[in-house]
């Protein structure tokens, strides 16, 4: 009588996870610094404090989009990993140029934050934000052609997940063009994201749970 056995876990998996968690938590931690030194006045004056935050709003506003985004792209790369349950060369170097377009992030943060007018500074963020998009949508399609993911993966999560992917690269096109008509609204665009990632997780819940046998007393 024959045993199944289960097979090993994927050792370079676990270990790319713990590496993407460490740079995404480098990377959220960098943005803070682009906030900079507040600076004084003069010695044996009050500096106006408020004036100052004032002064540094667009740094302020790109941190919390960044971070933000940031979260949000933690999240799916979490979720992914989830249903992966091999890997091989081609996935591992796609995650690493991932990870790399995400440490890159905090510097295209401080470049709009210091040059928020700028239409240089804006499509450098945005592509920057758009390469990783692109990379979570390589990634998946990948894993998915390759059958890296579980066996039994739901034909409907994989579809909405793609959808997803797709449909953040062109939420990024979009805010991308907002950010060139309008420097002021552009940036705020990005967060759509995040809504649209809630949105896709609500409908694959939905279609997983239809595809669950009902169970009849």
């Amino acid at each position: 009588m024959g045993t199944e056995q289960t097979p090993p876990p994927d050792r370079l998996l676990e270990r790319l996870t713990g590496l993407a968690d460490g740079i995404f938590a480098f990377a959220m931690t960098l943005l803070v610094v682009n906030l900079g030194y507040l600076g004084g006045n003069a010695a044996g004056s009050s500096p106006n404090i408020a004036a100052m935050i004032v002064s540094r709003i667009a740094d302020f506003r790109s941190y919390i989009i960044s971070f933000i985004l940031l979260a949000n792209f933690w999240v799916i790369h979490n979720n992914y990993f989830e249903h992966i349950r091999k890997s091989d060369a081609k996935m591992v170097w796609i995650n690493l140029l991932l990870l790399m377009a995400i440490s890159v992030l905090p510097y295209s943060t401080s470049i709009i934050g210091d040059y928020p007018l700028d239409a240089g500074a804006q499509l450098f963020f945005g592509f920057n934000v758009l390469i990783i998009s692109a990379l979570f949508f390589w990634n998946w399609t990948y894993v998915v052609g390759h059958h890296l993911v579980e066996p039994d993966l739901n034909p409907g999560h994989i579809k909405m997940t793609m959808e997803m992917s797709l449909g953040i690269v062109l939420i990024i096109i979009f805010a991308m063009v907002g950010g060139l008509i309008n420097s002021h609204i552009g940036p705020f665009i990005y967060l759509l994201i995040p809504v649209s990632y809630f949105y896709f997780s609500r409908e694959k819940k939905k279609i997983i749970q239809q595809s669950l046998p009902d169970k009849k007393e």
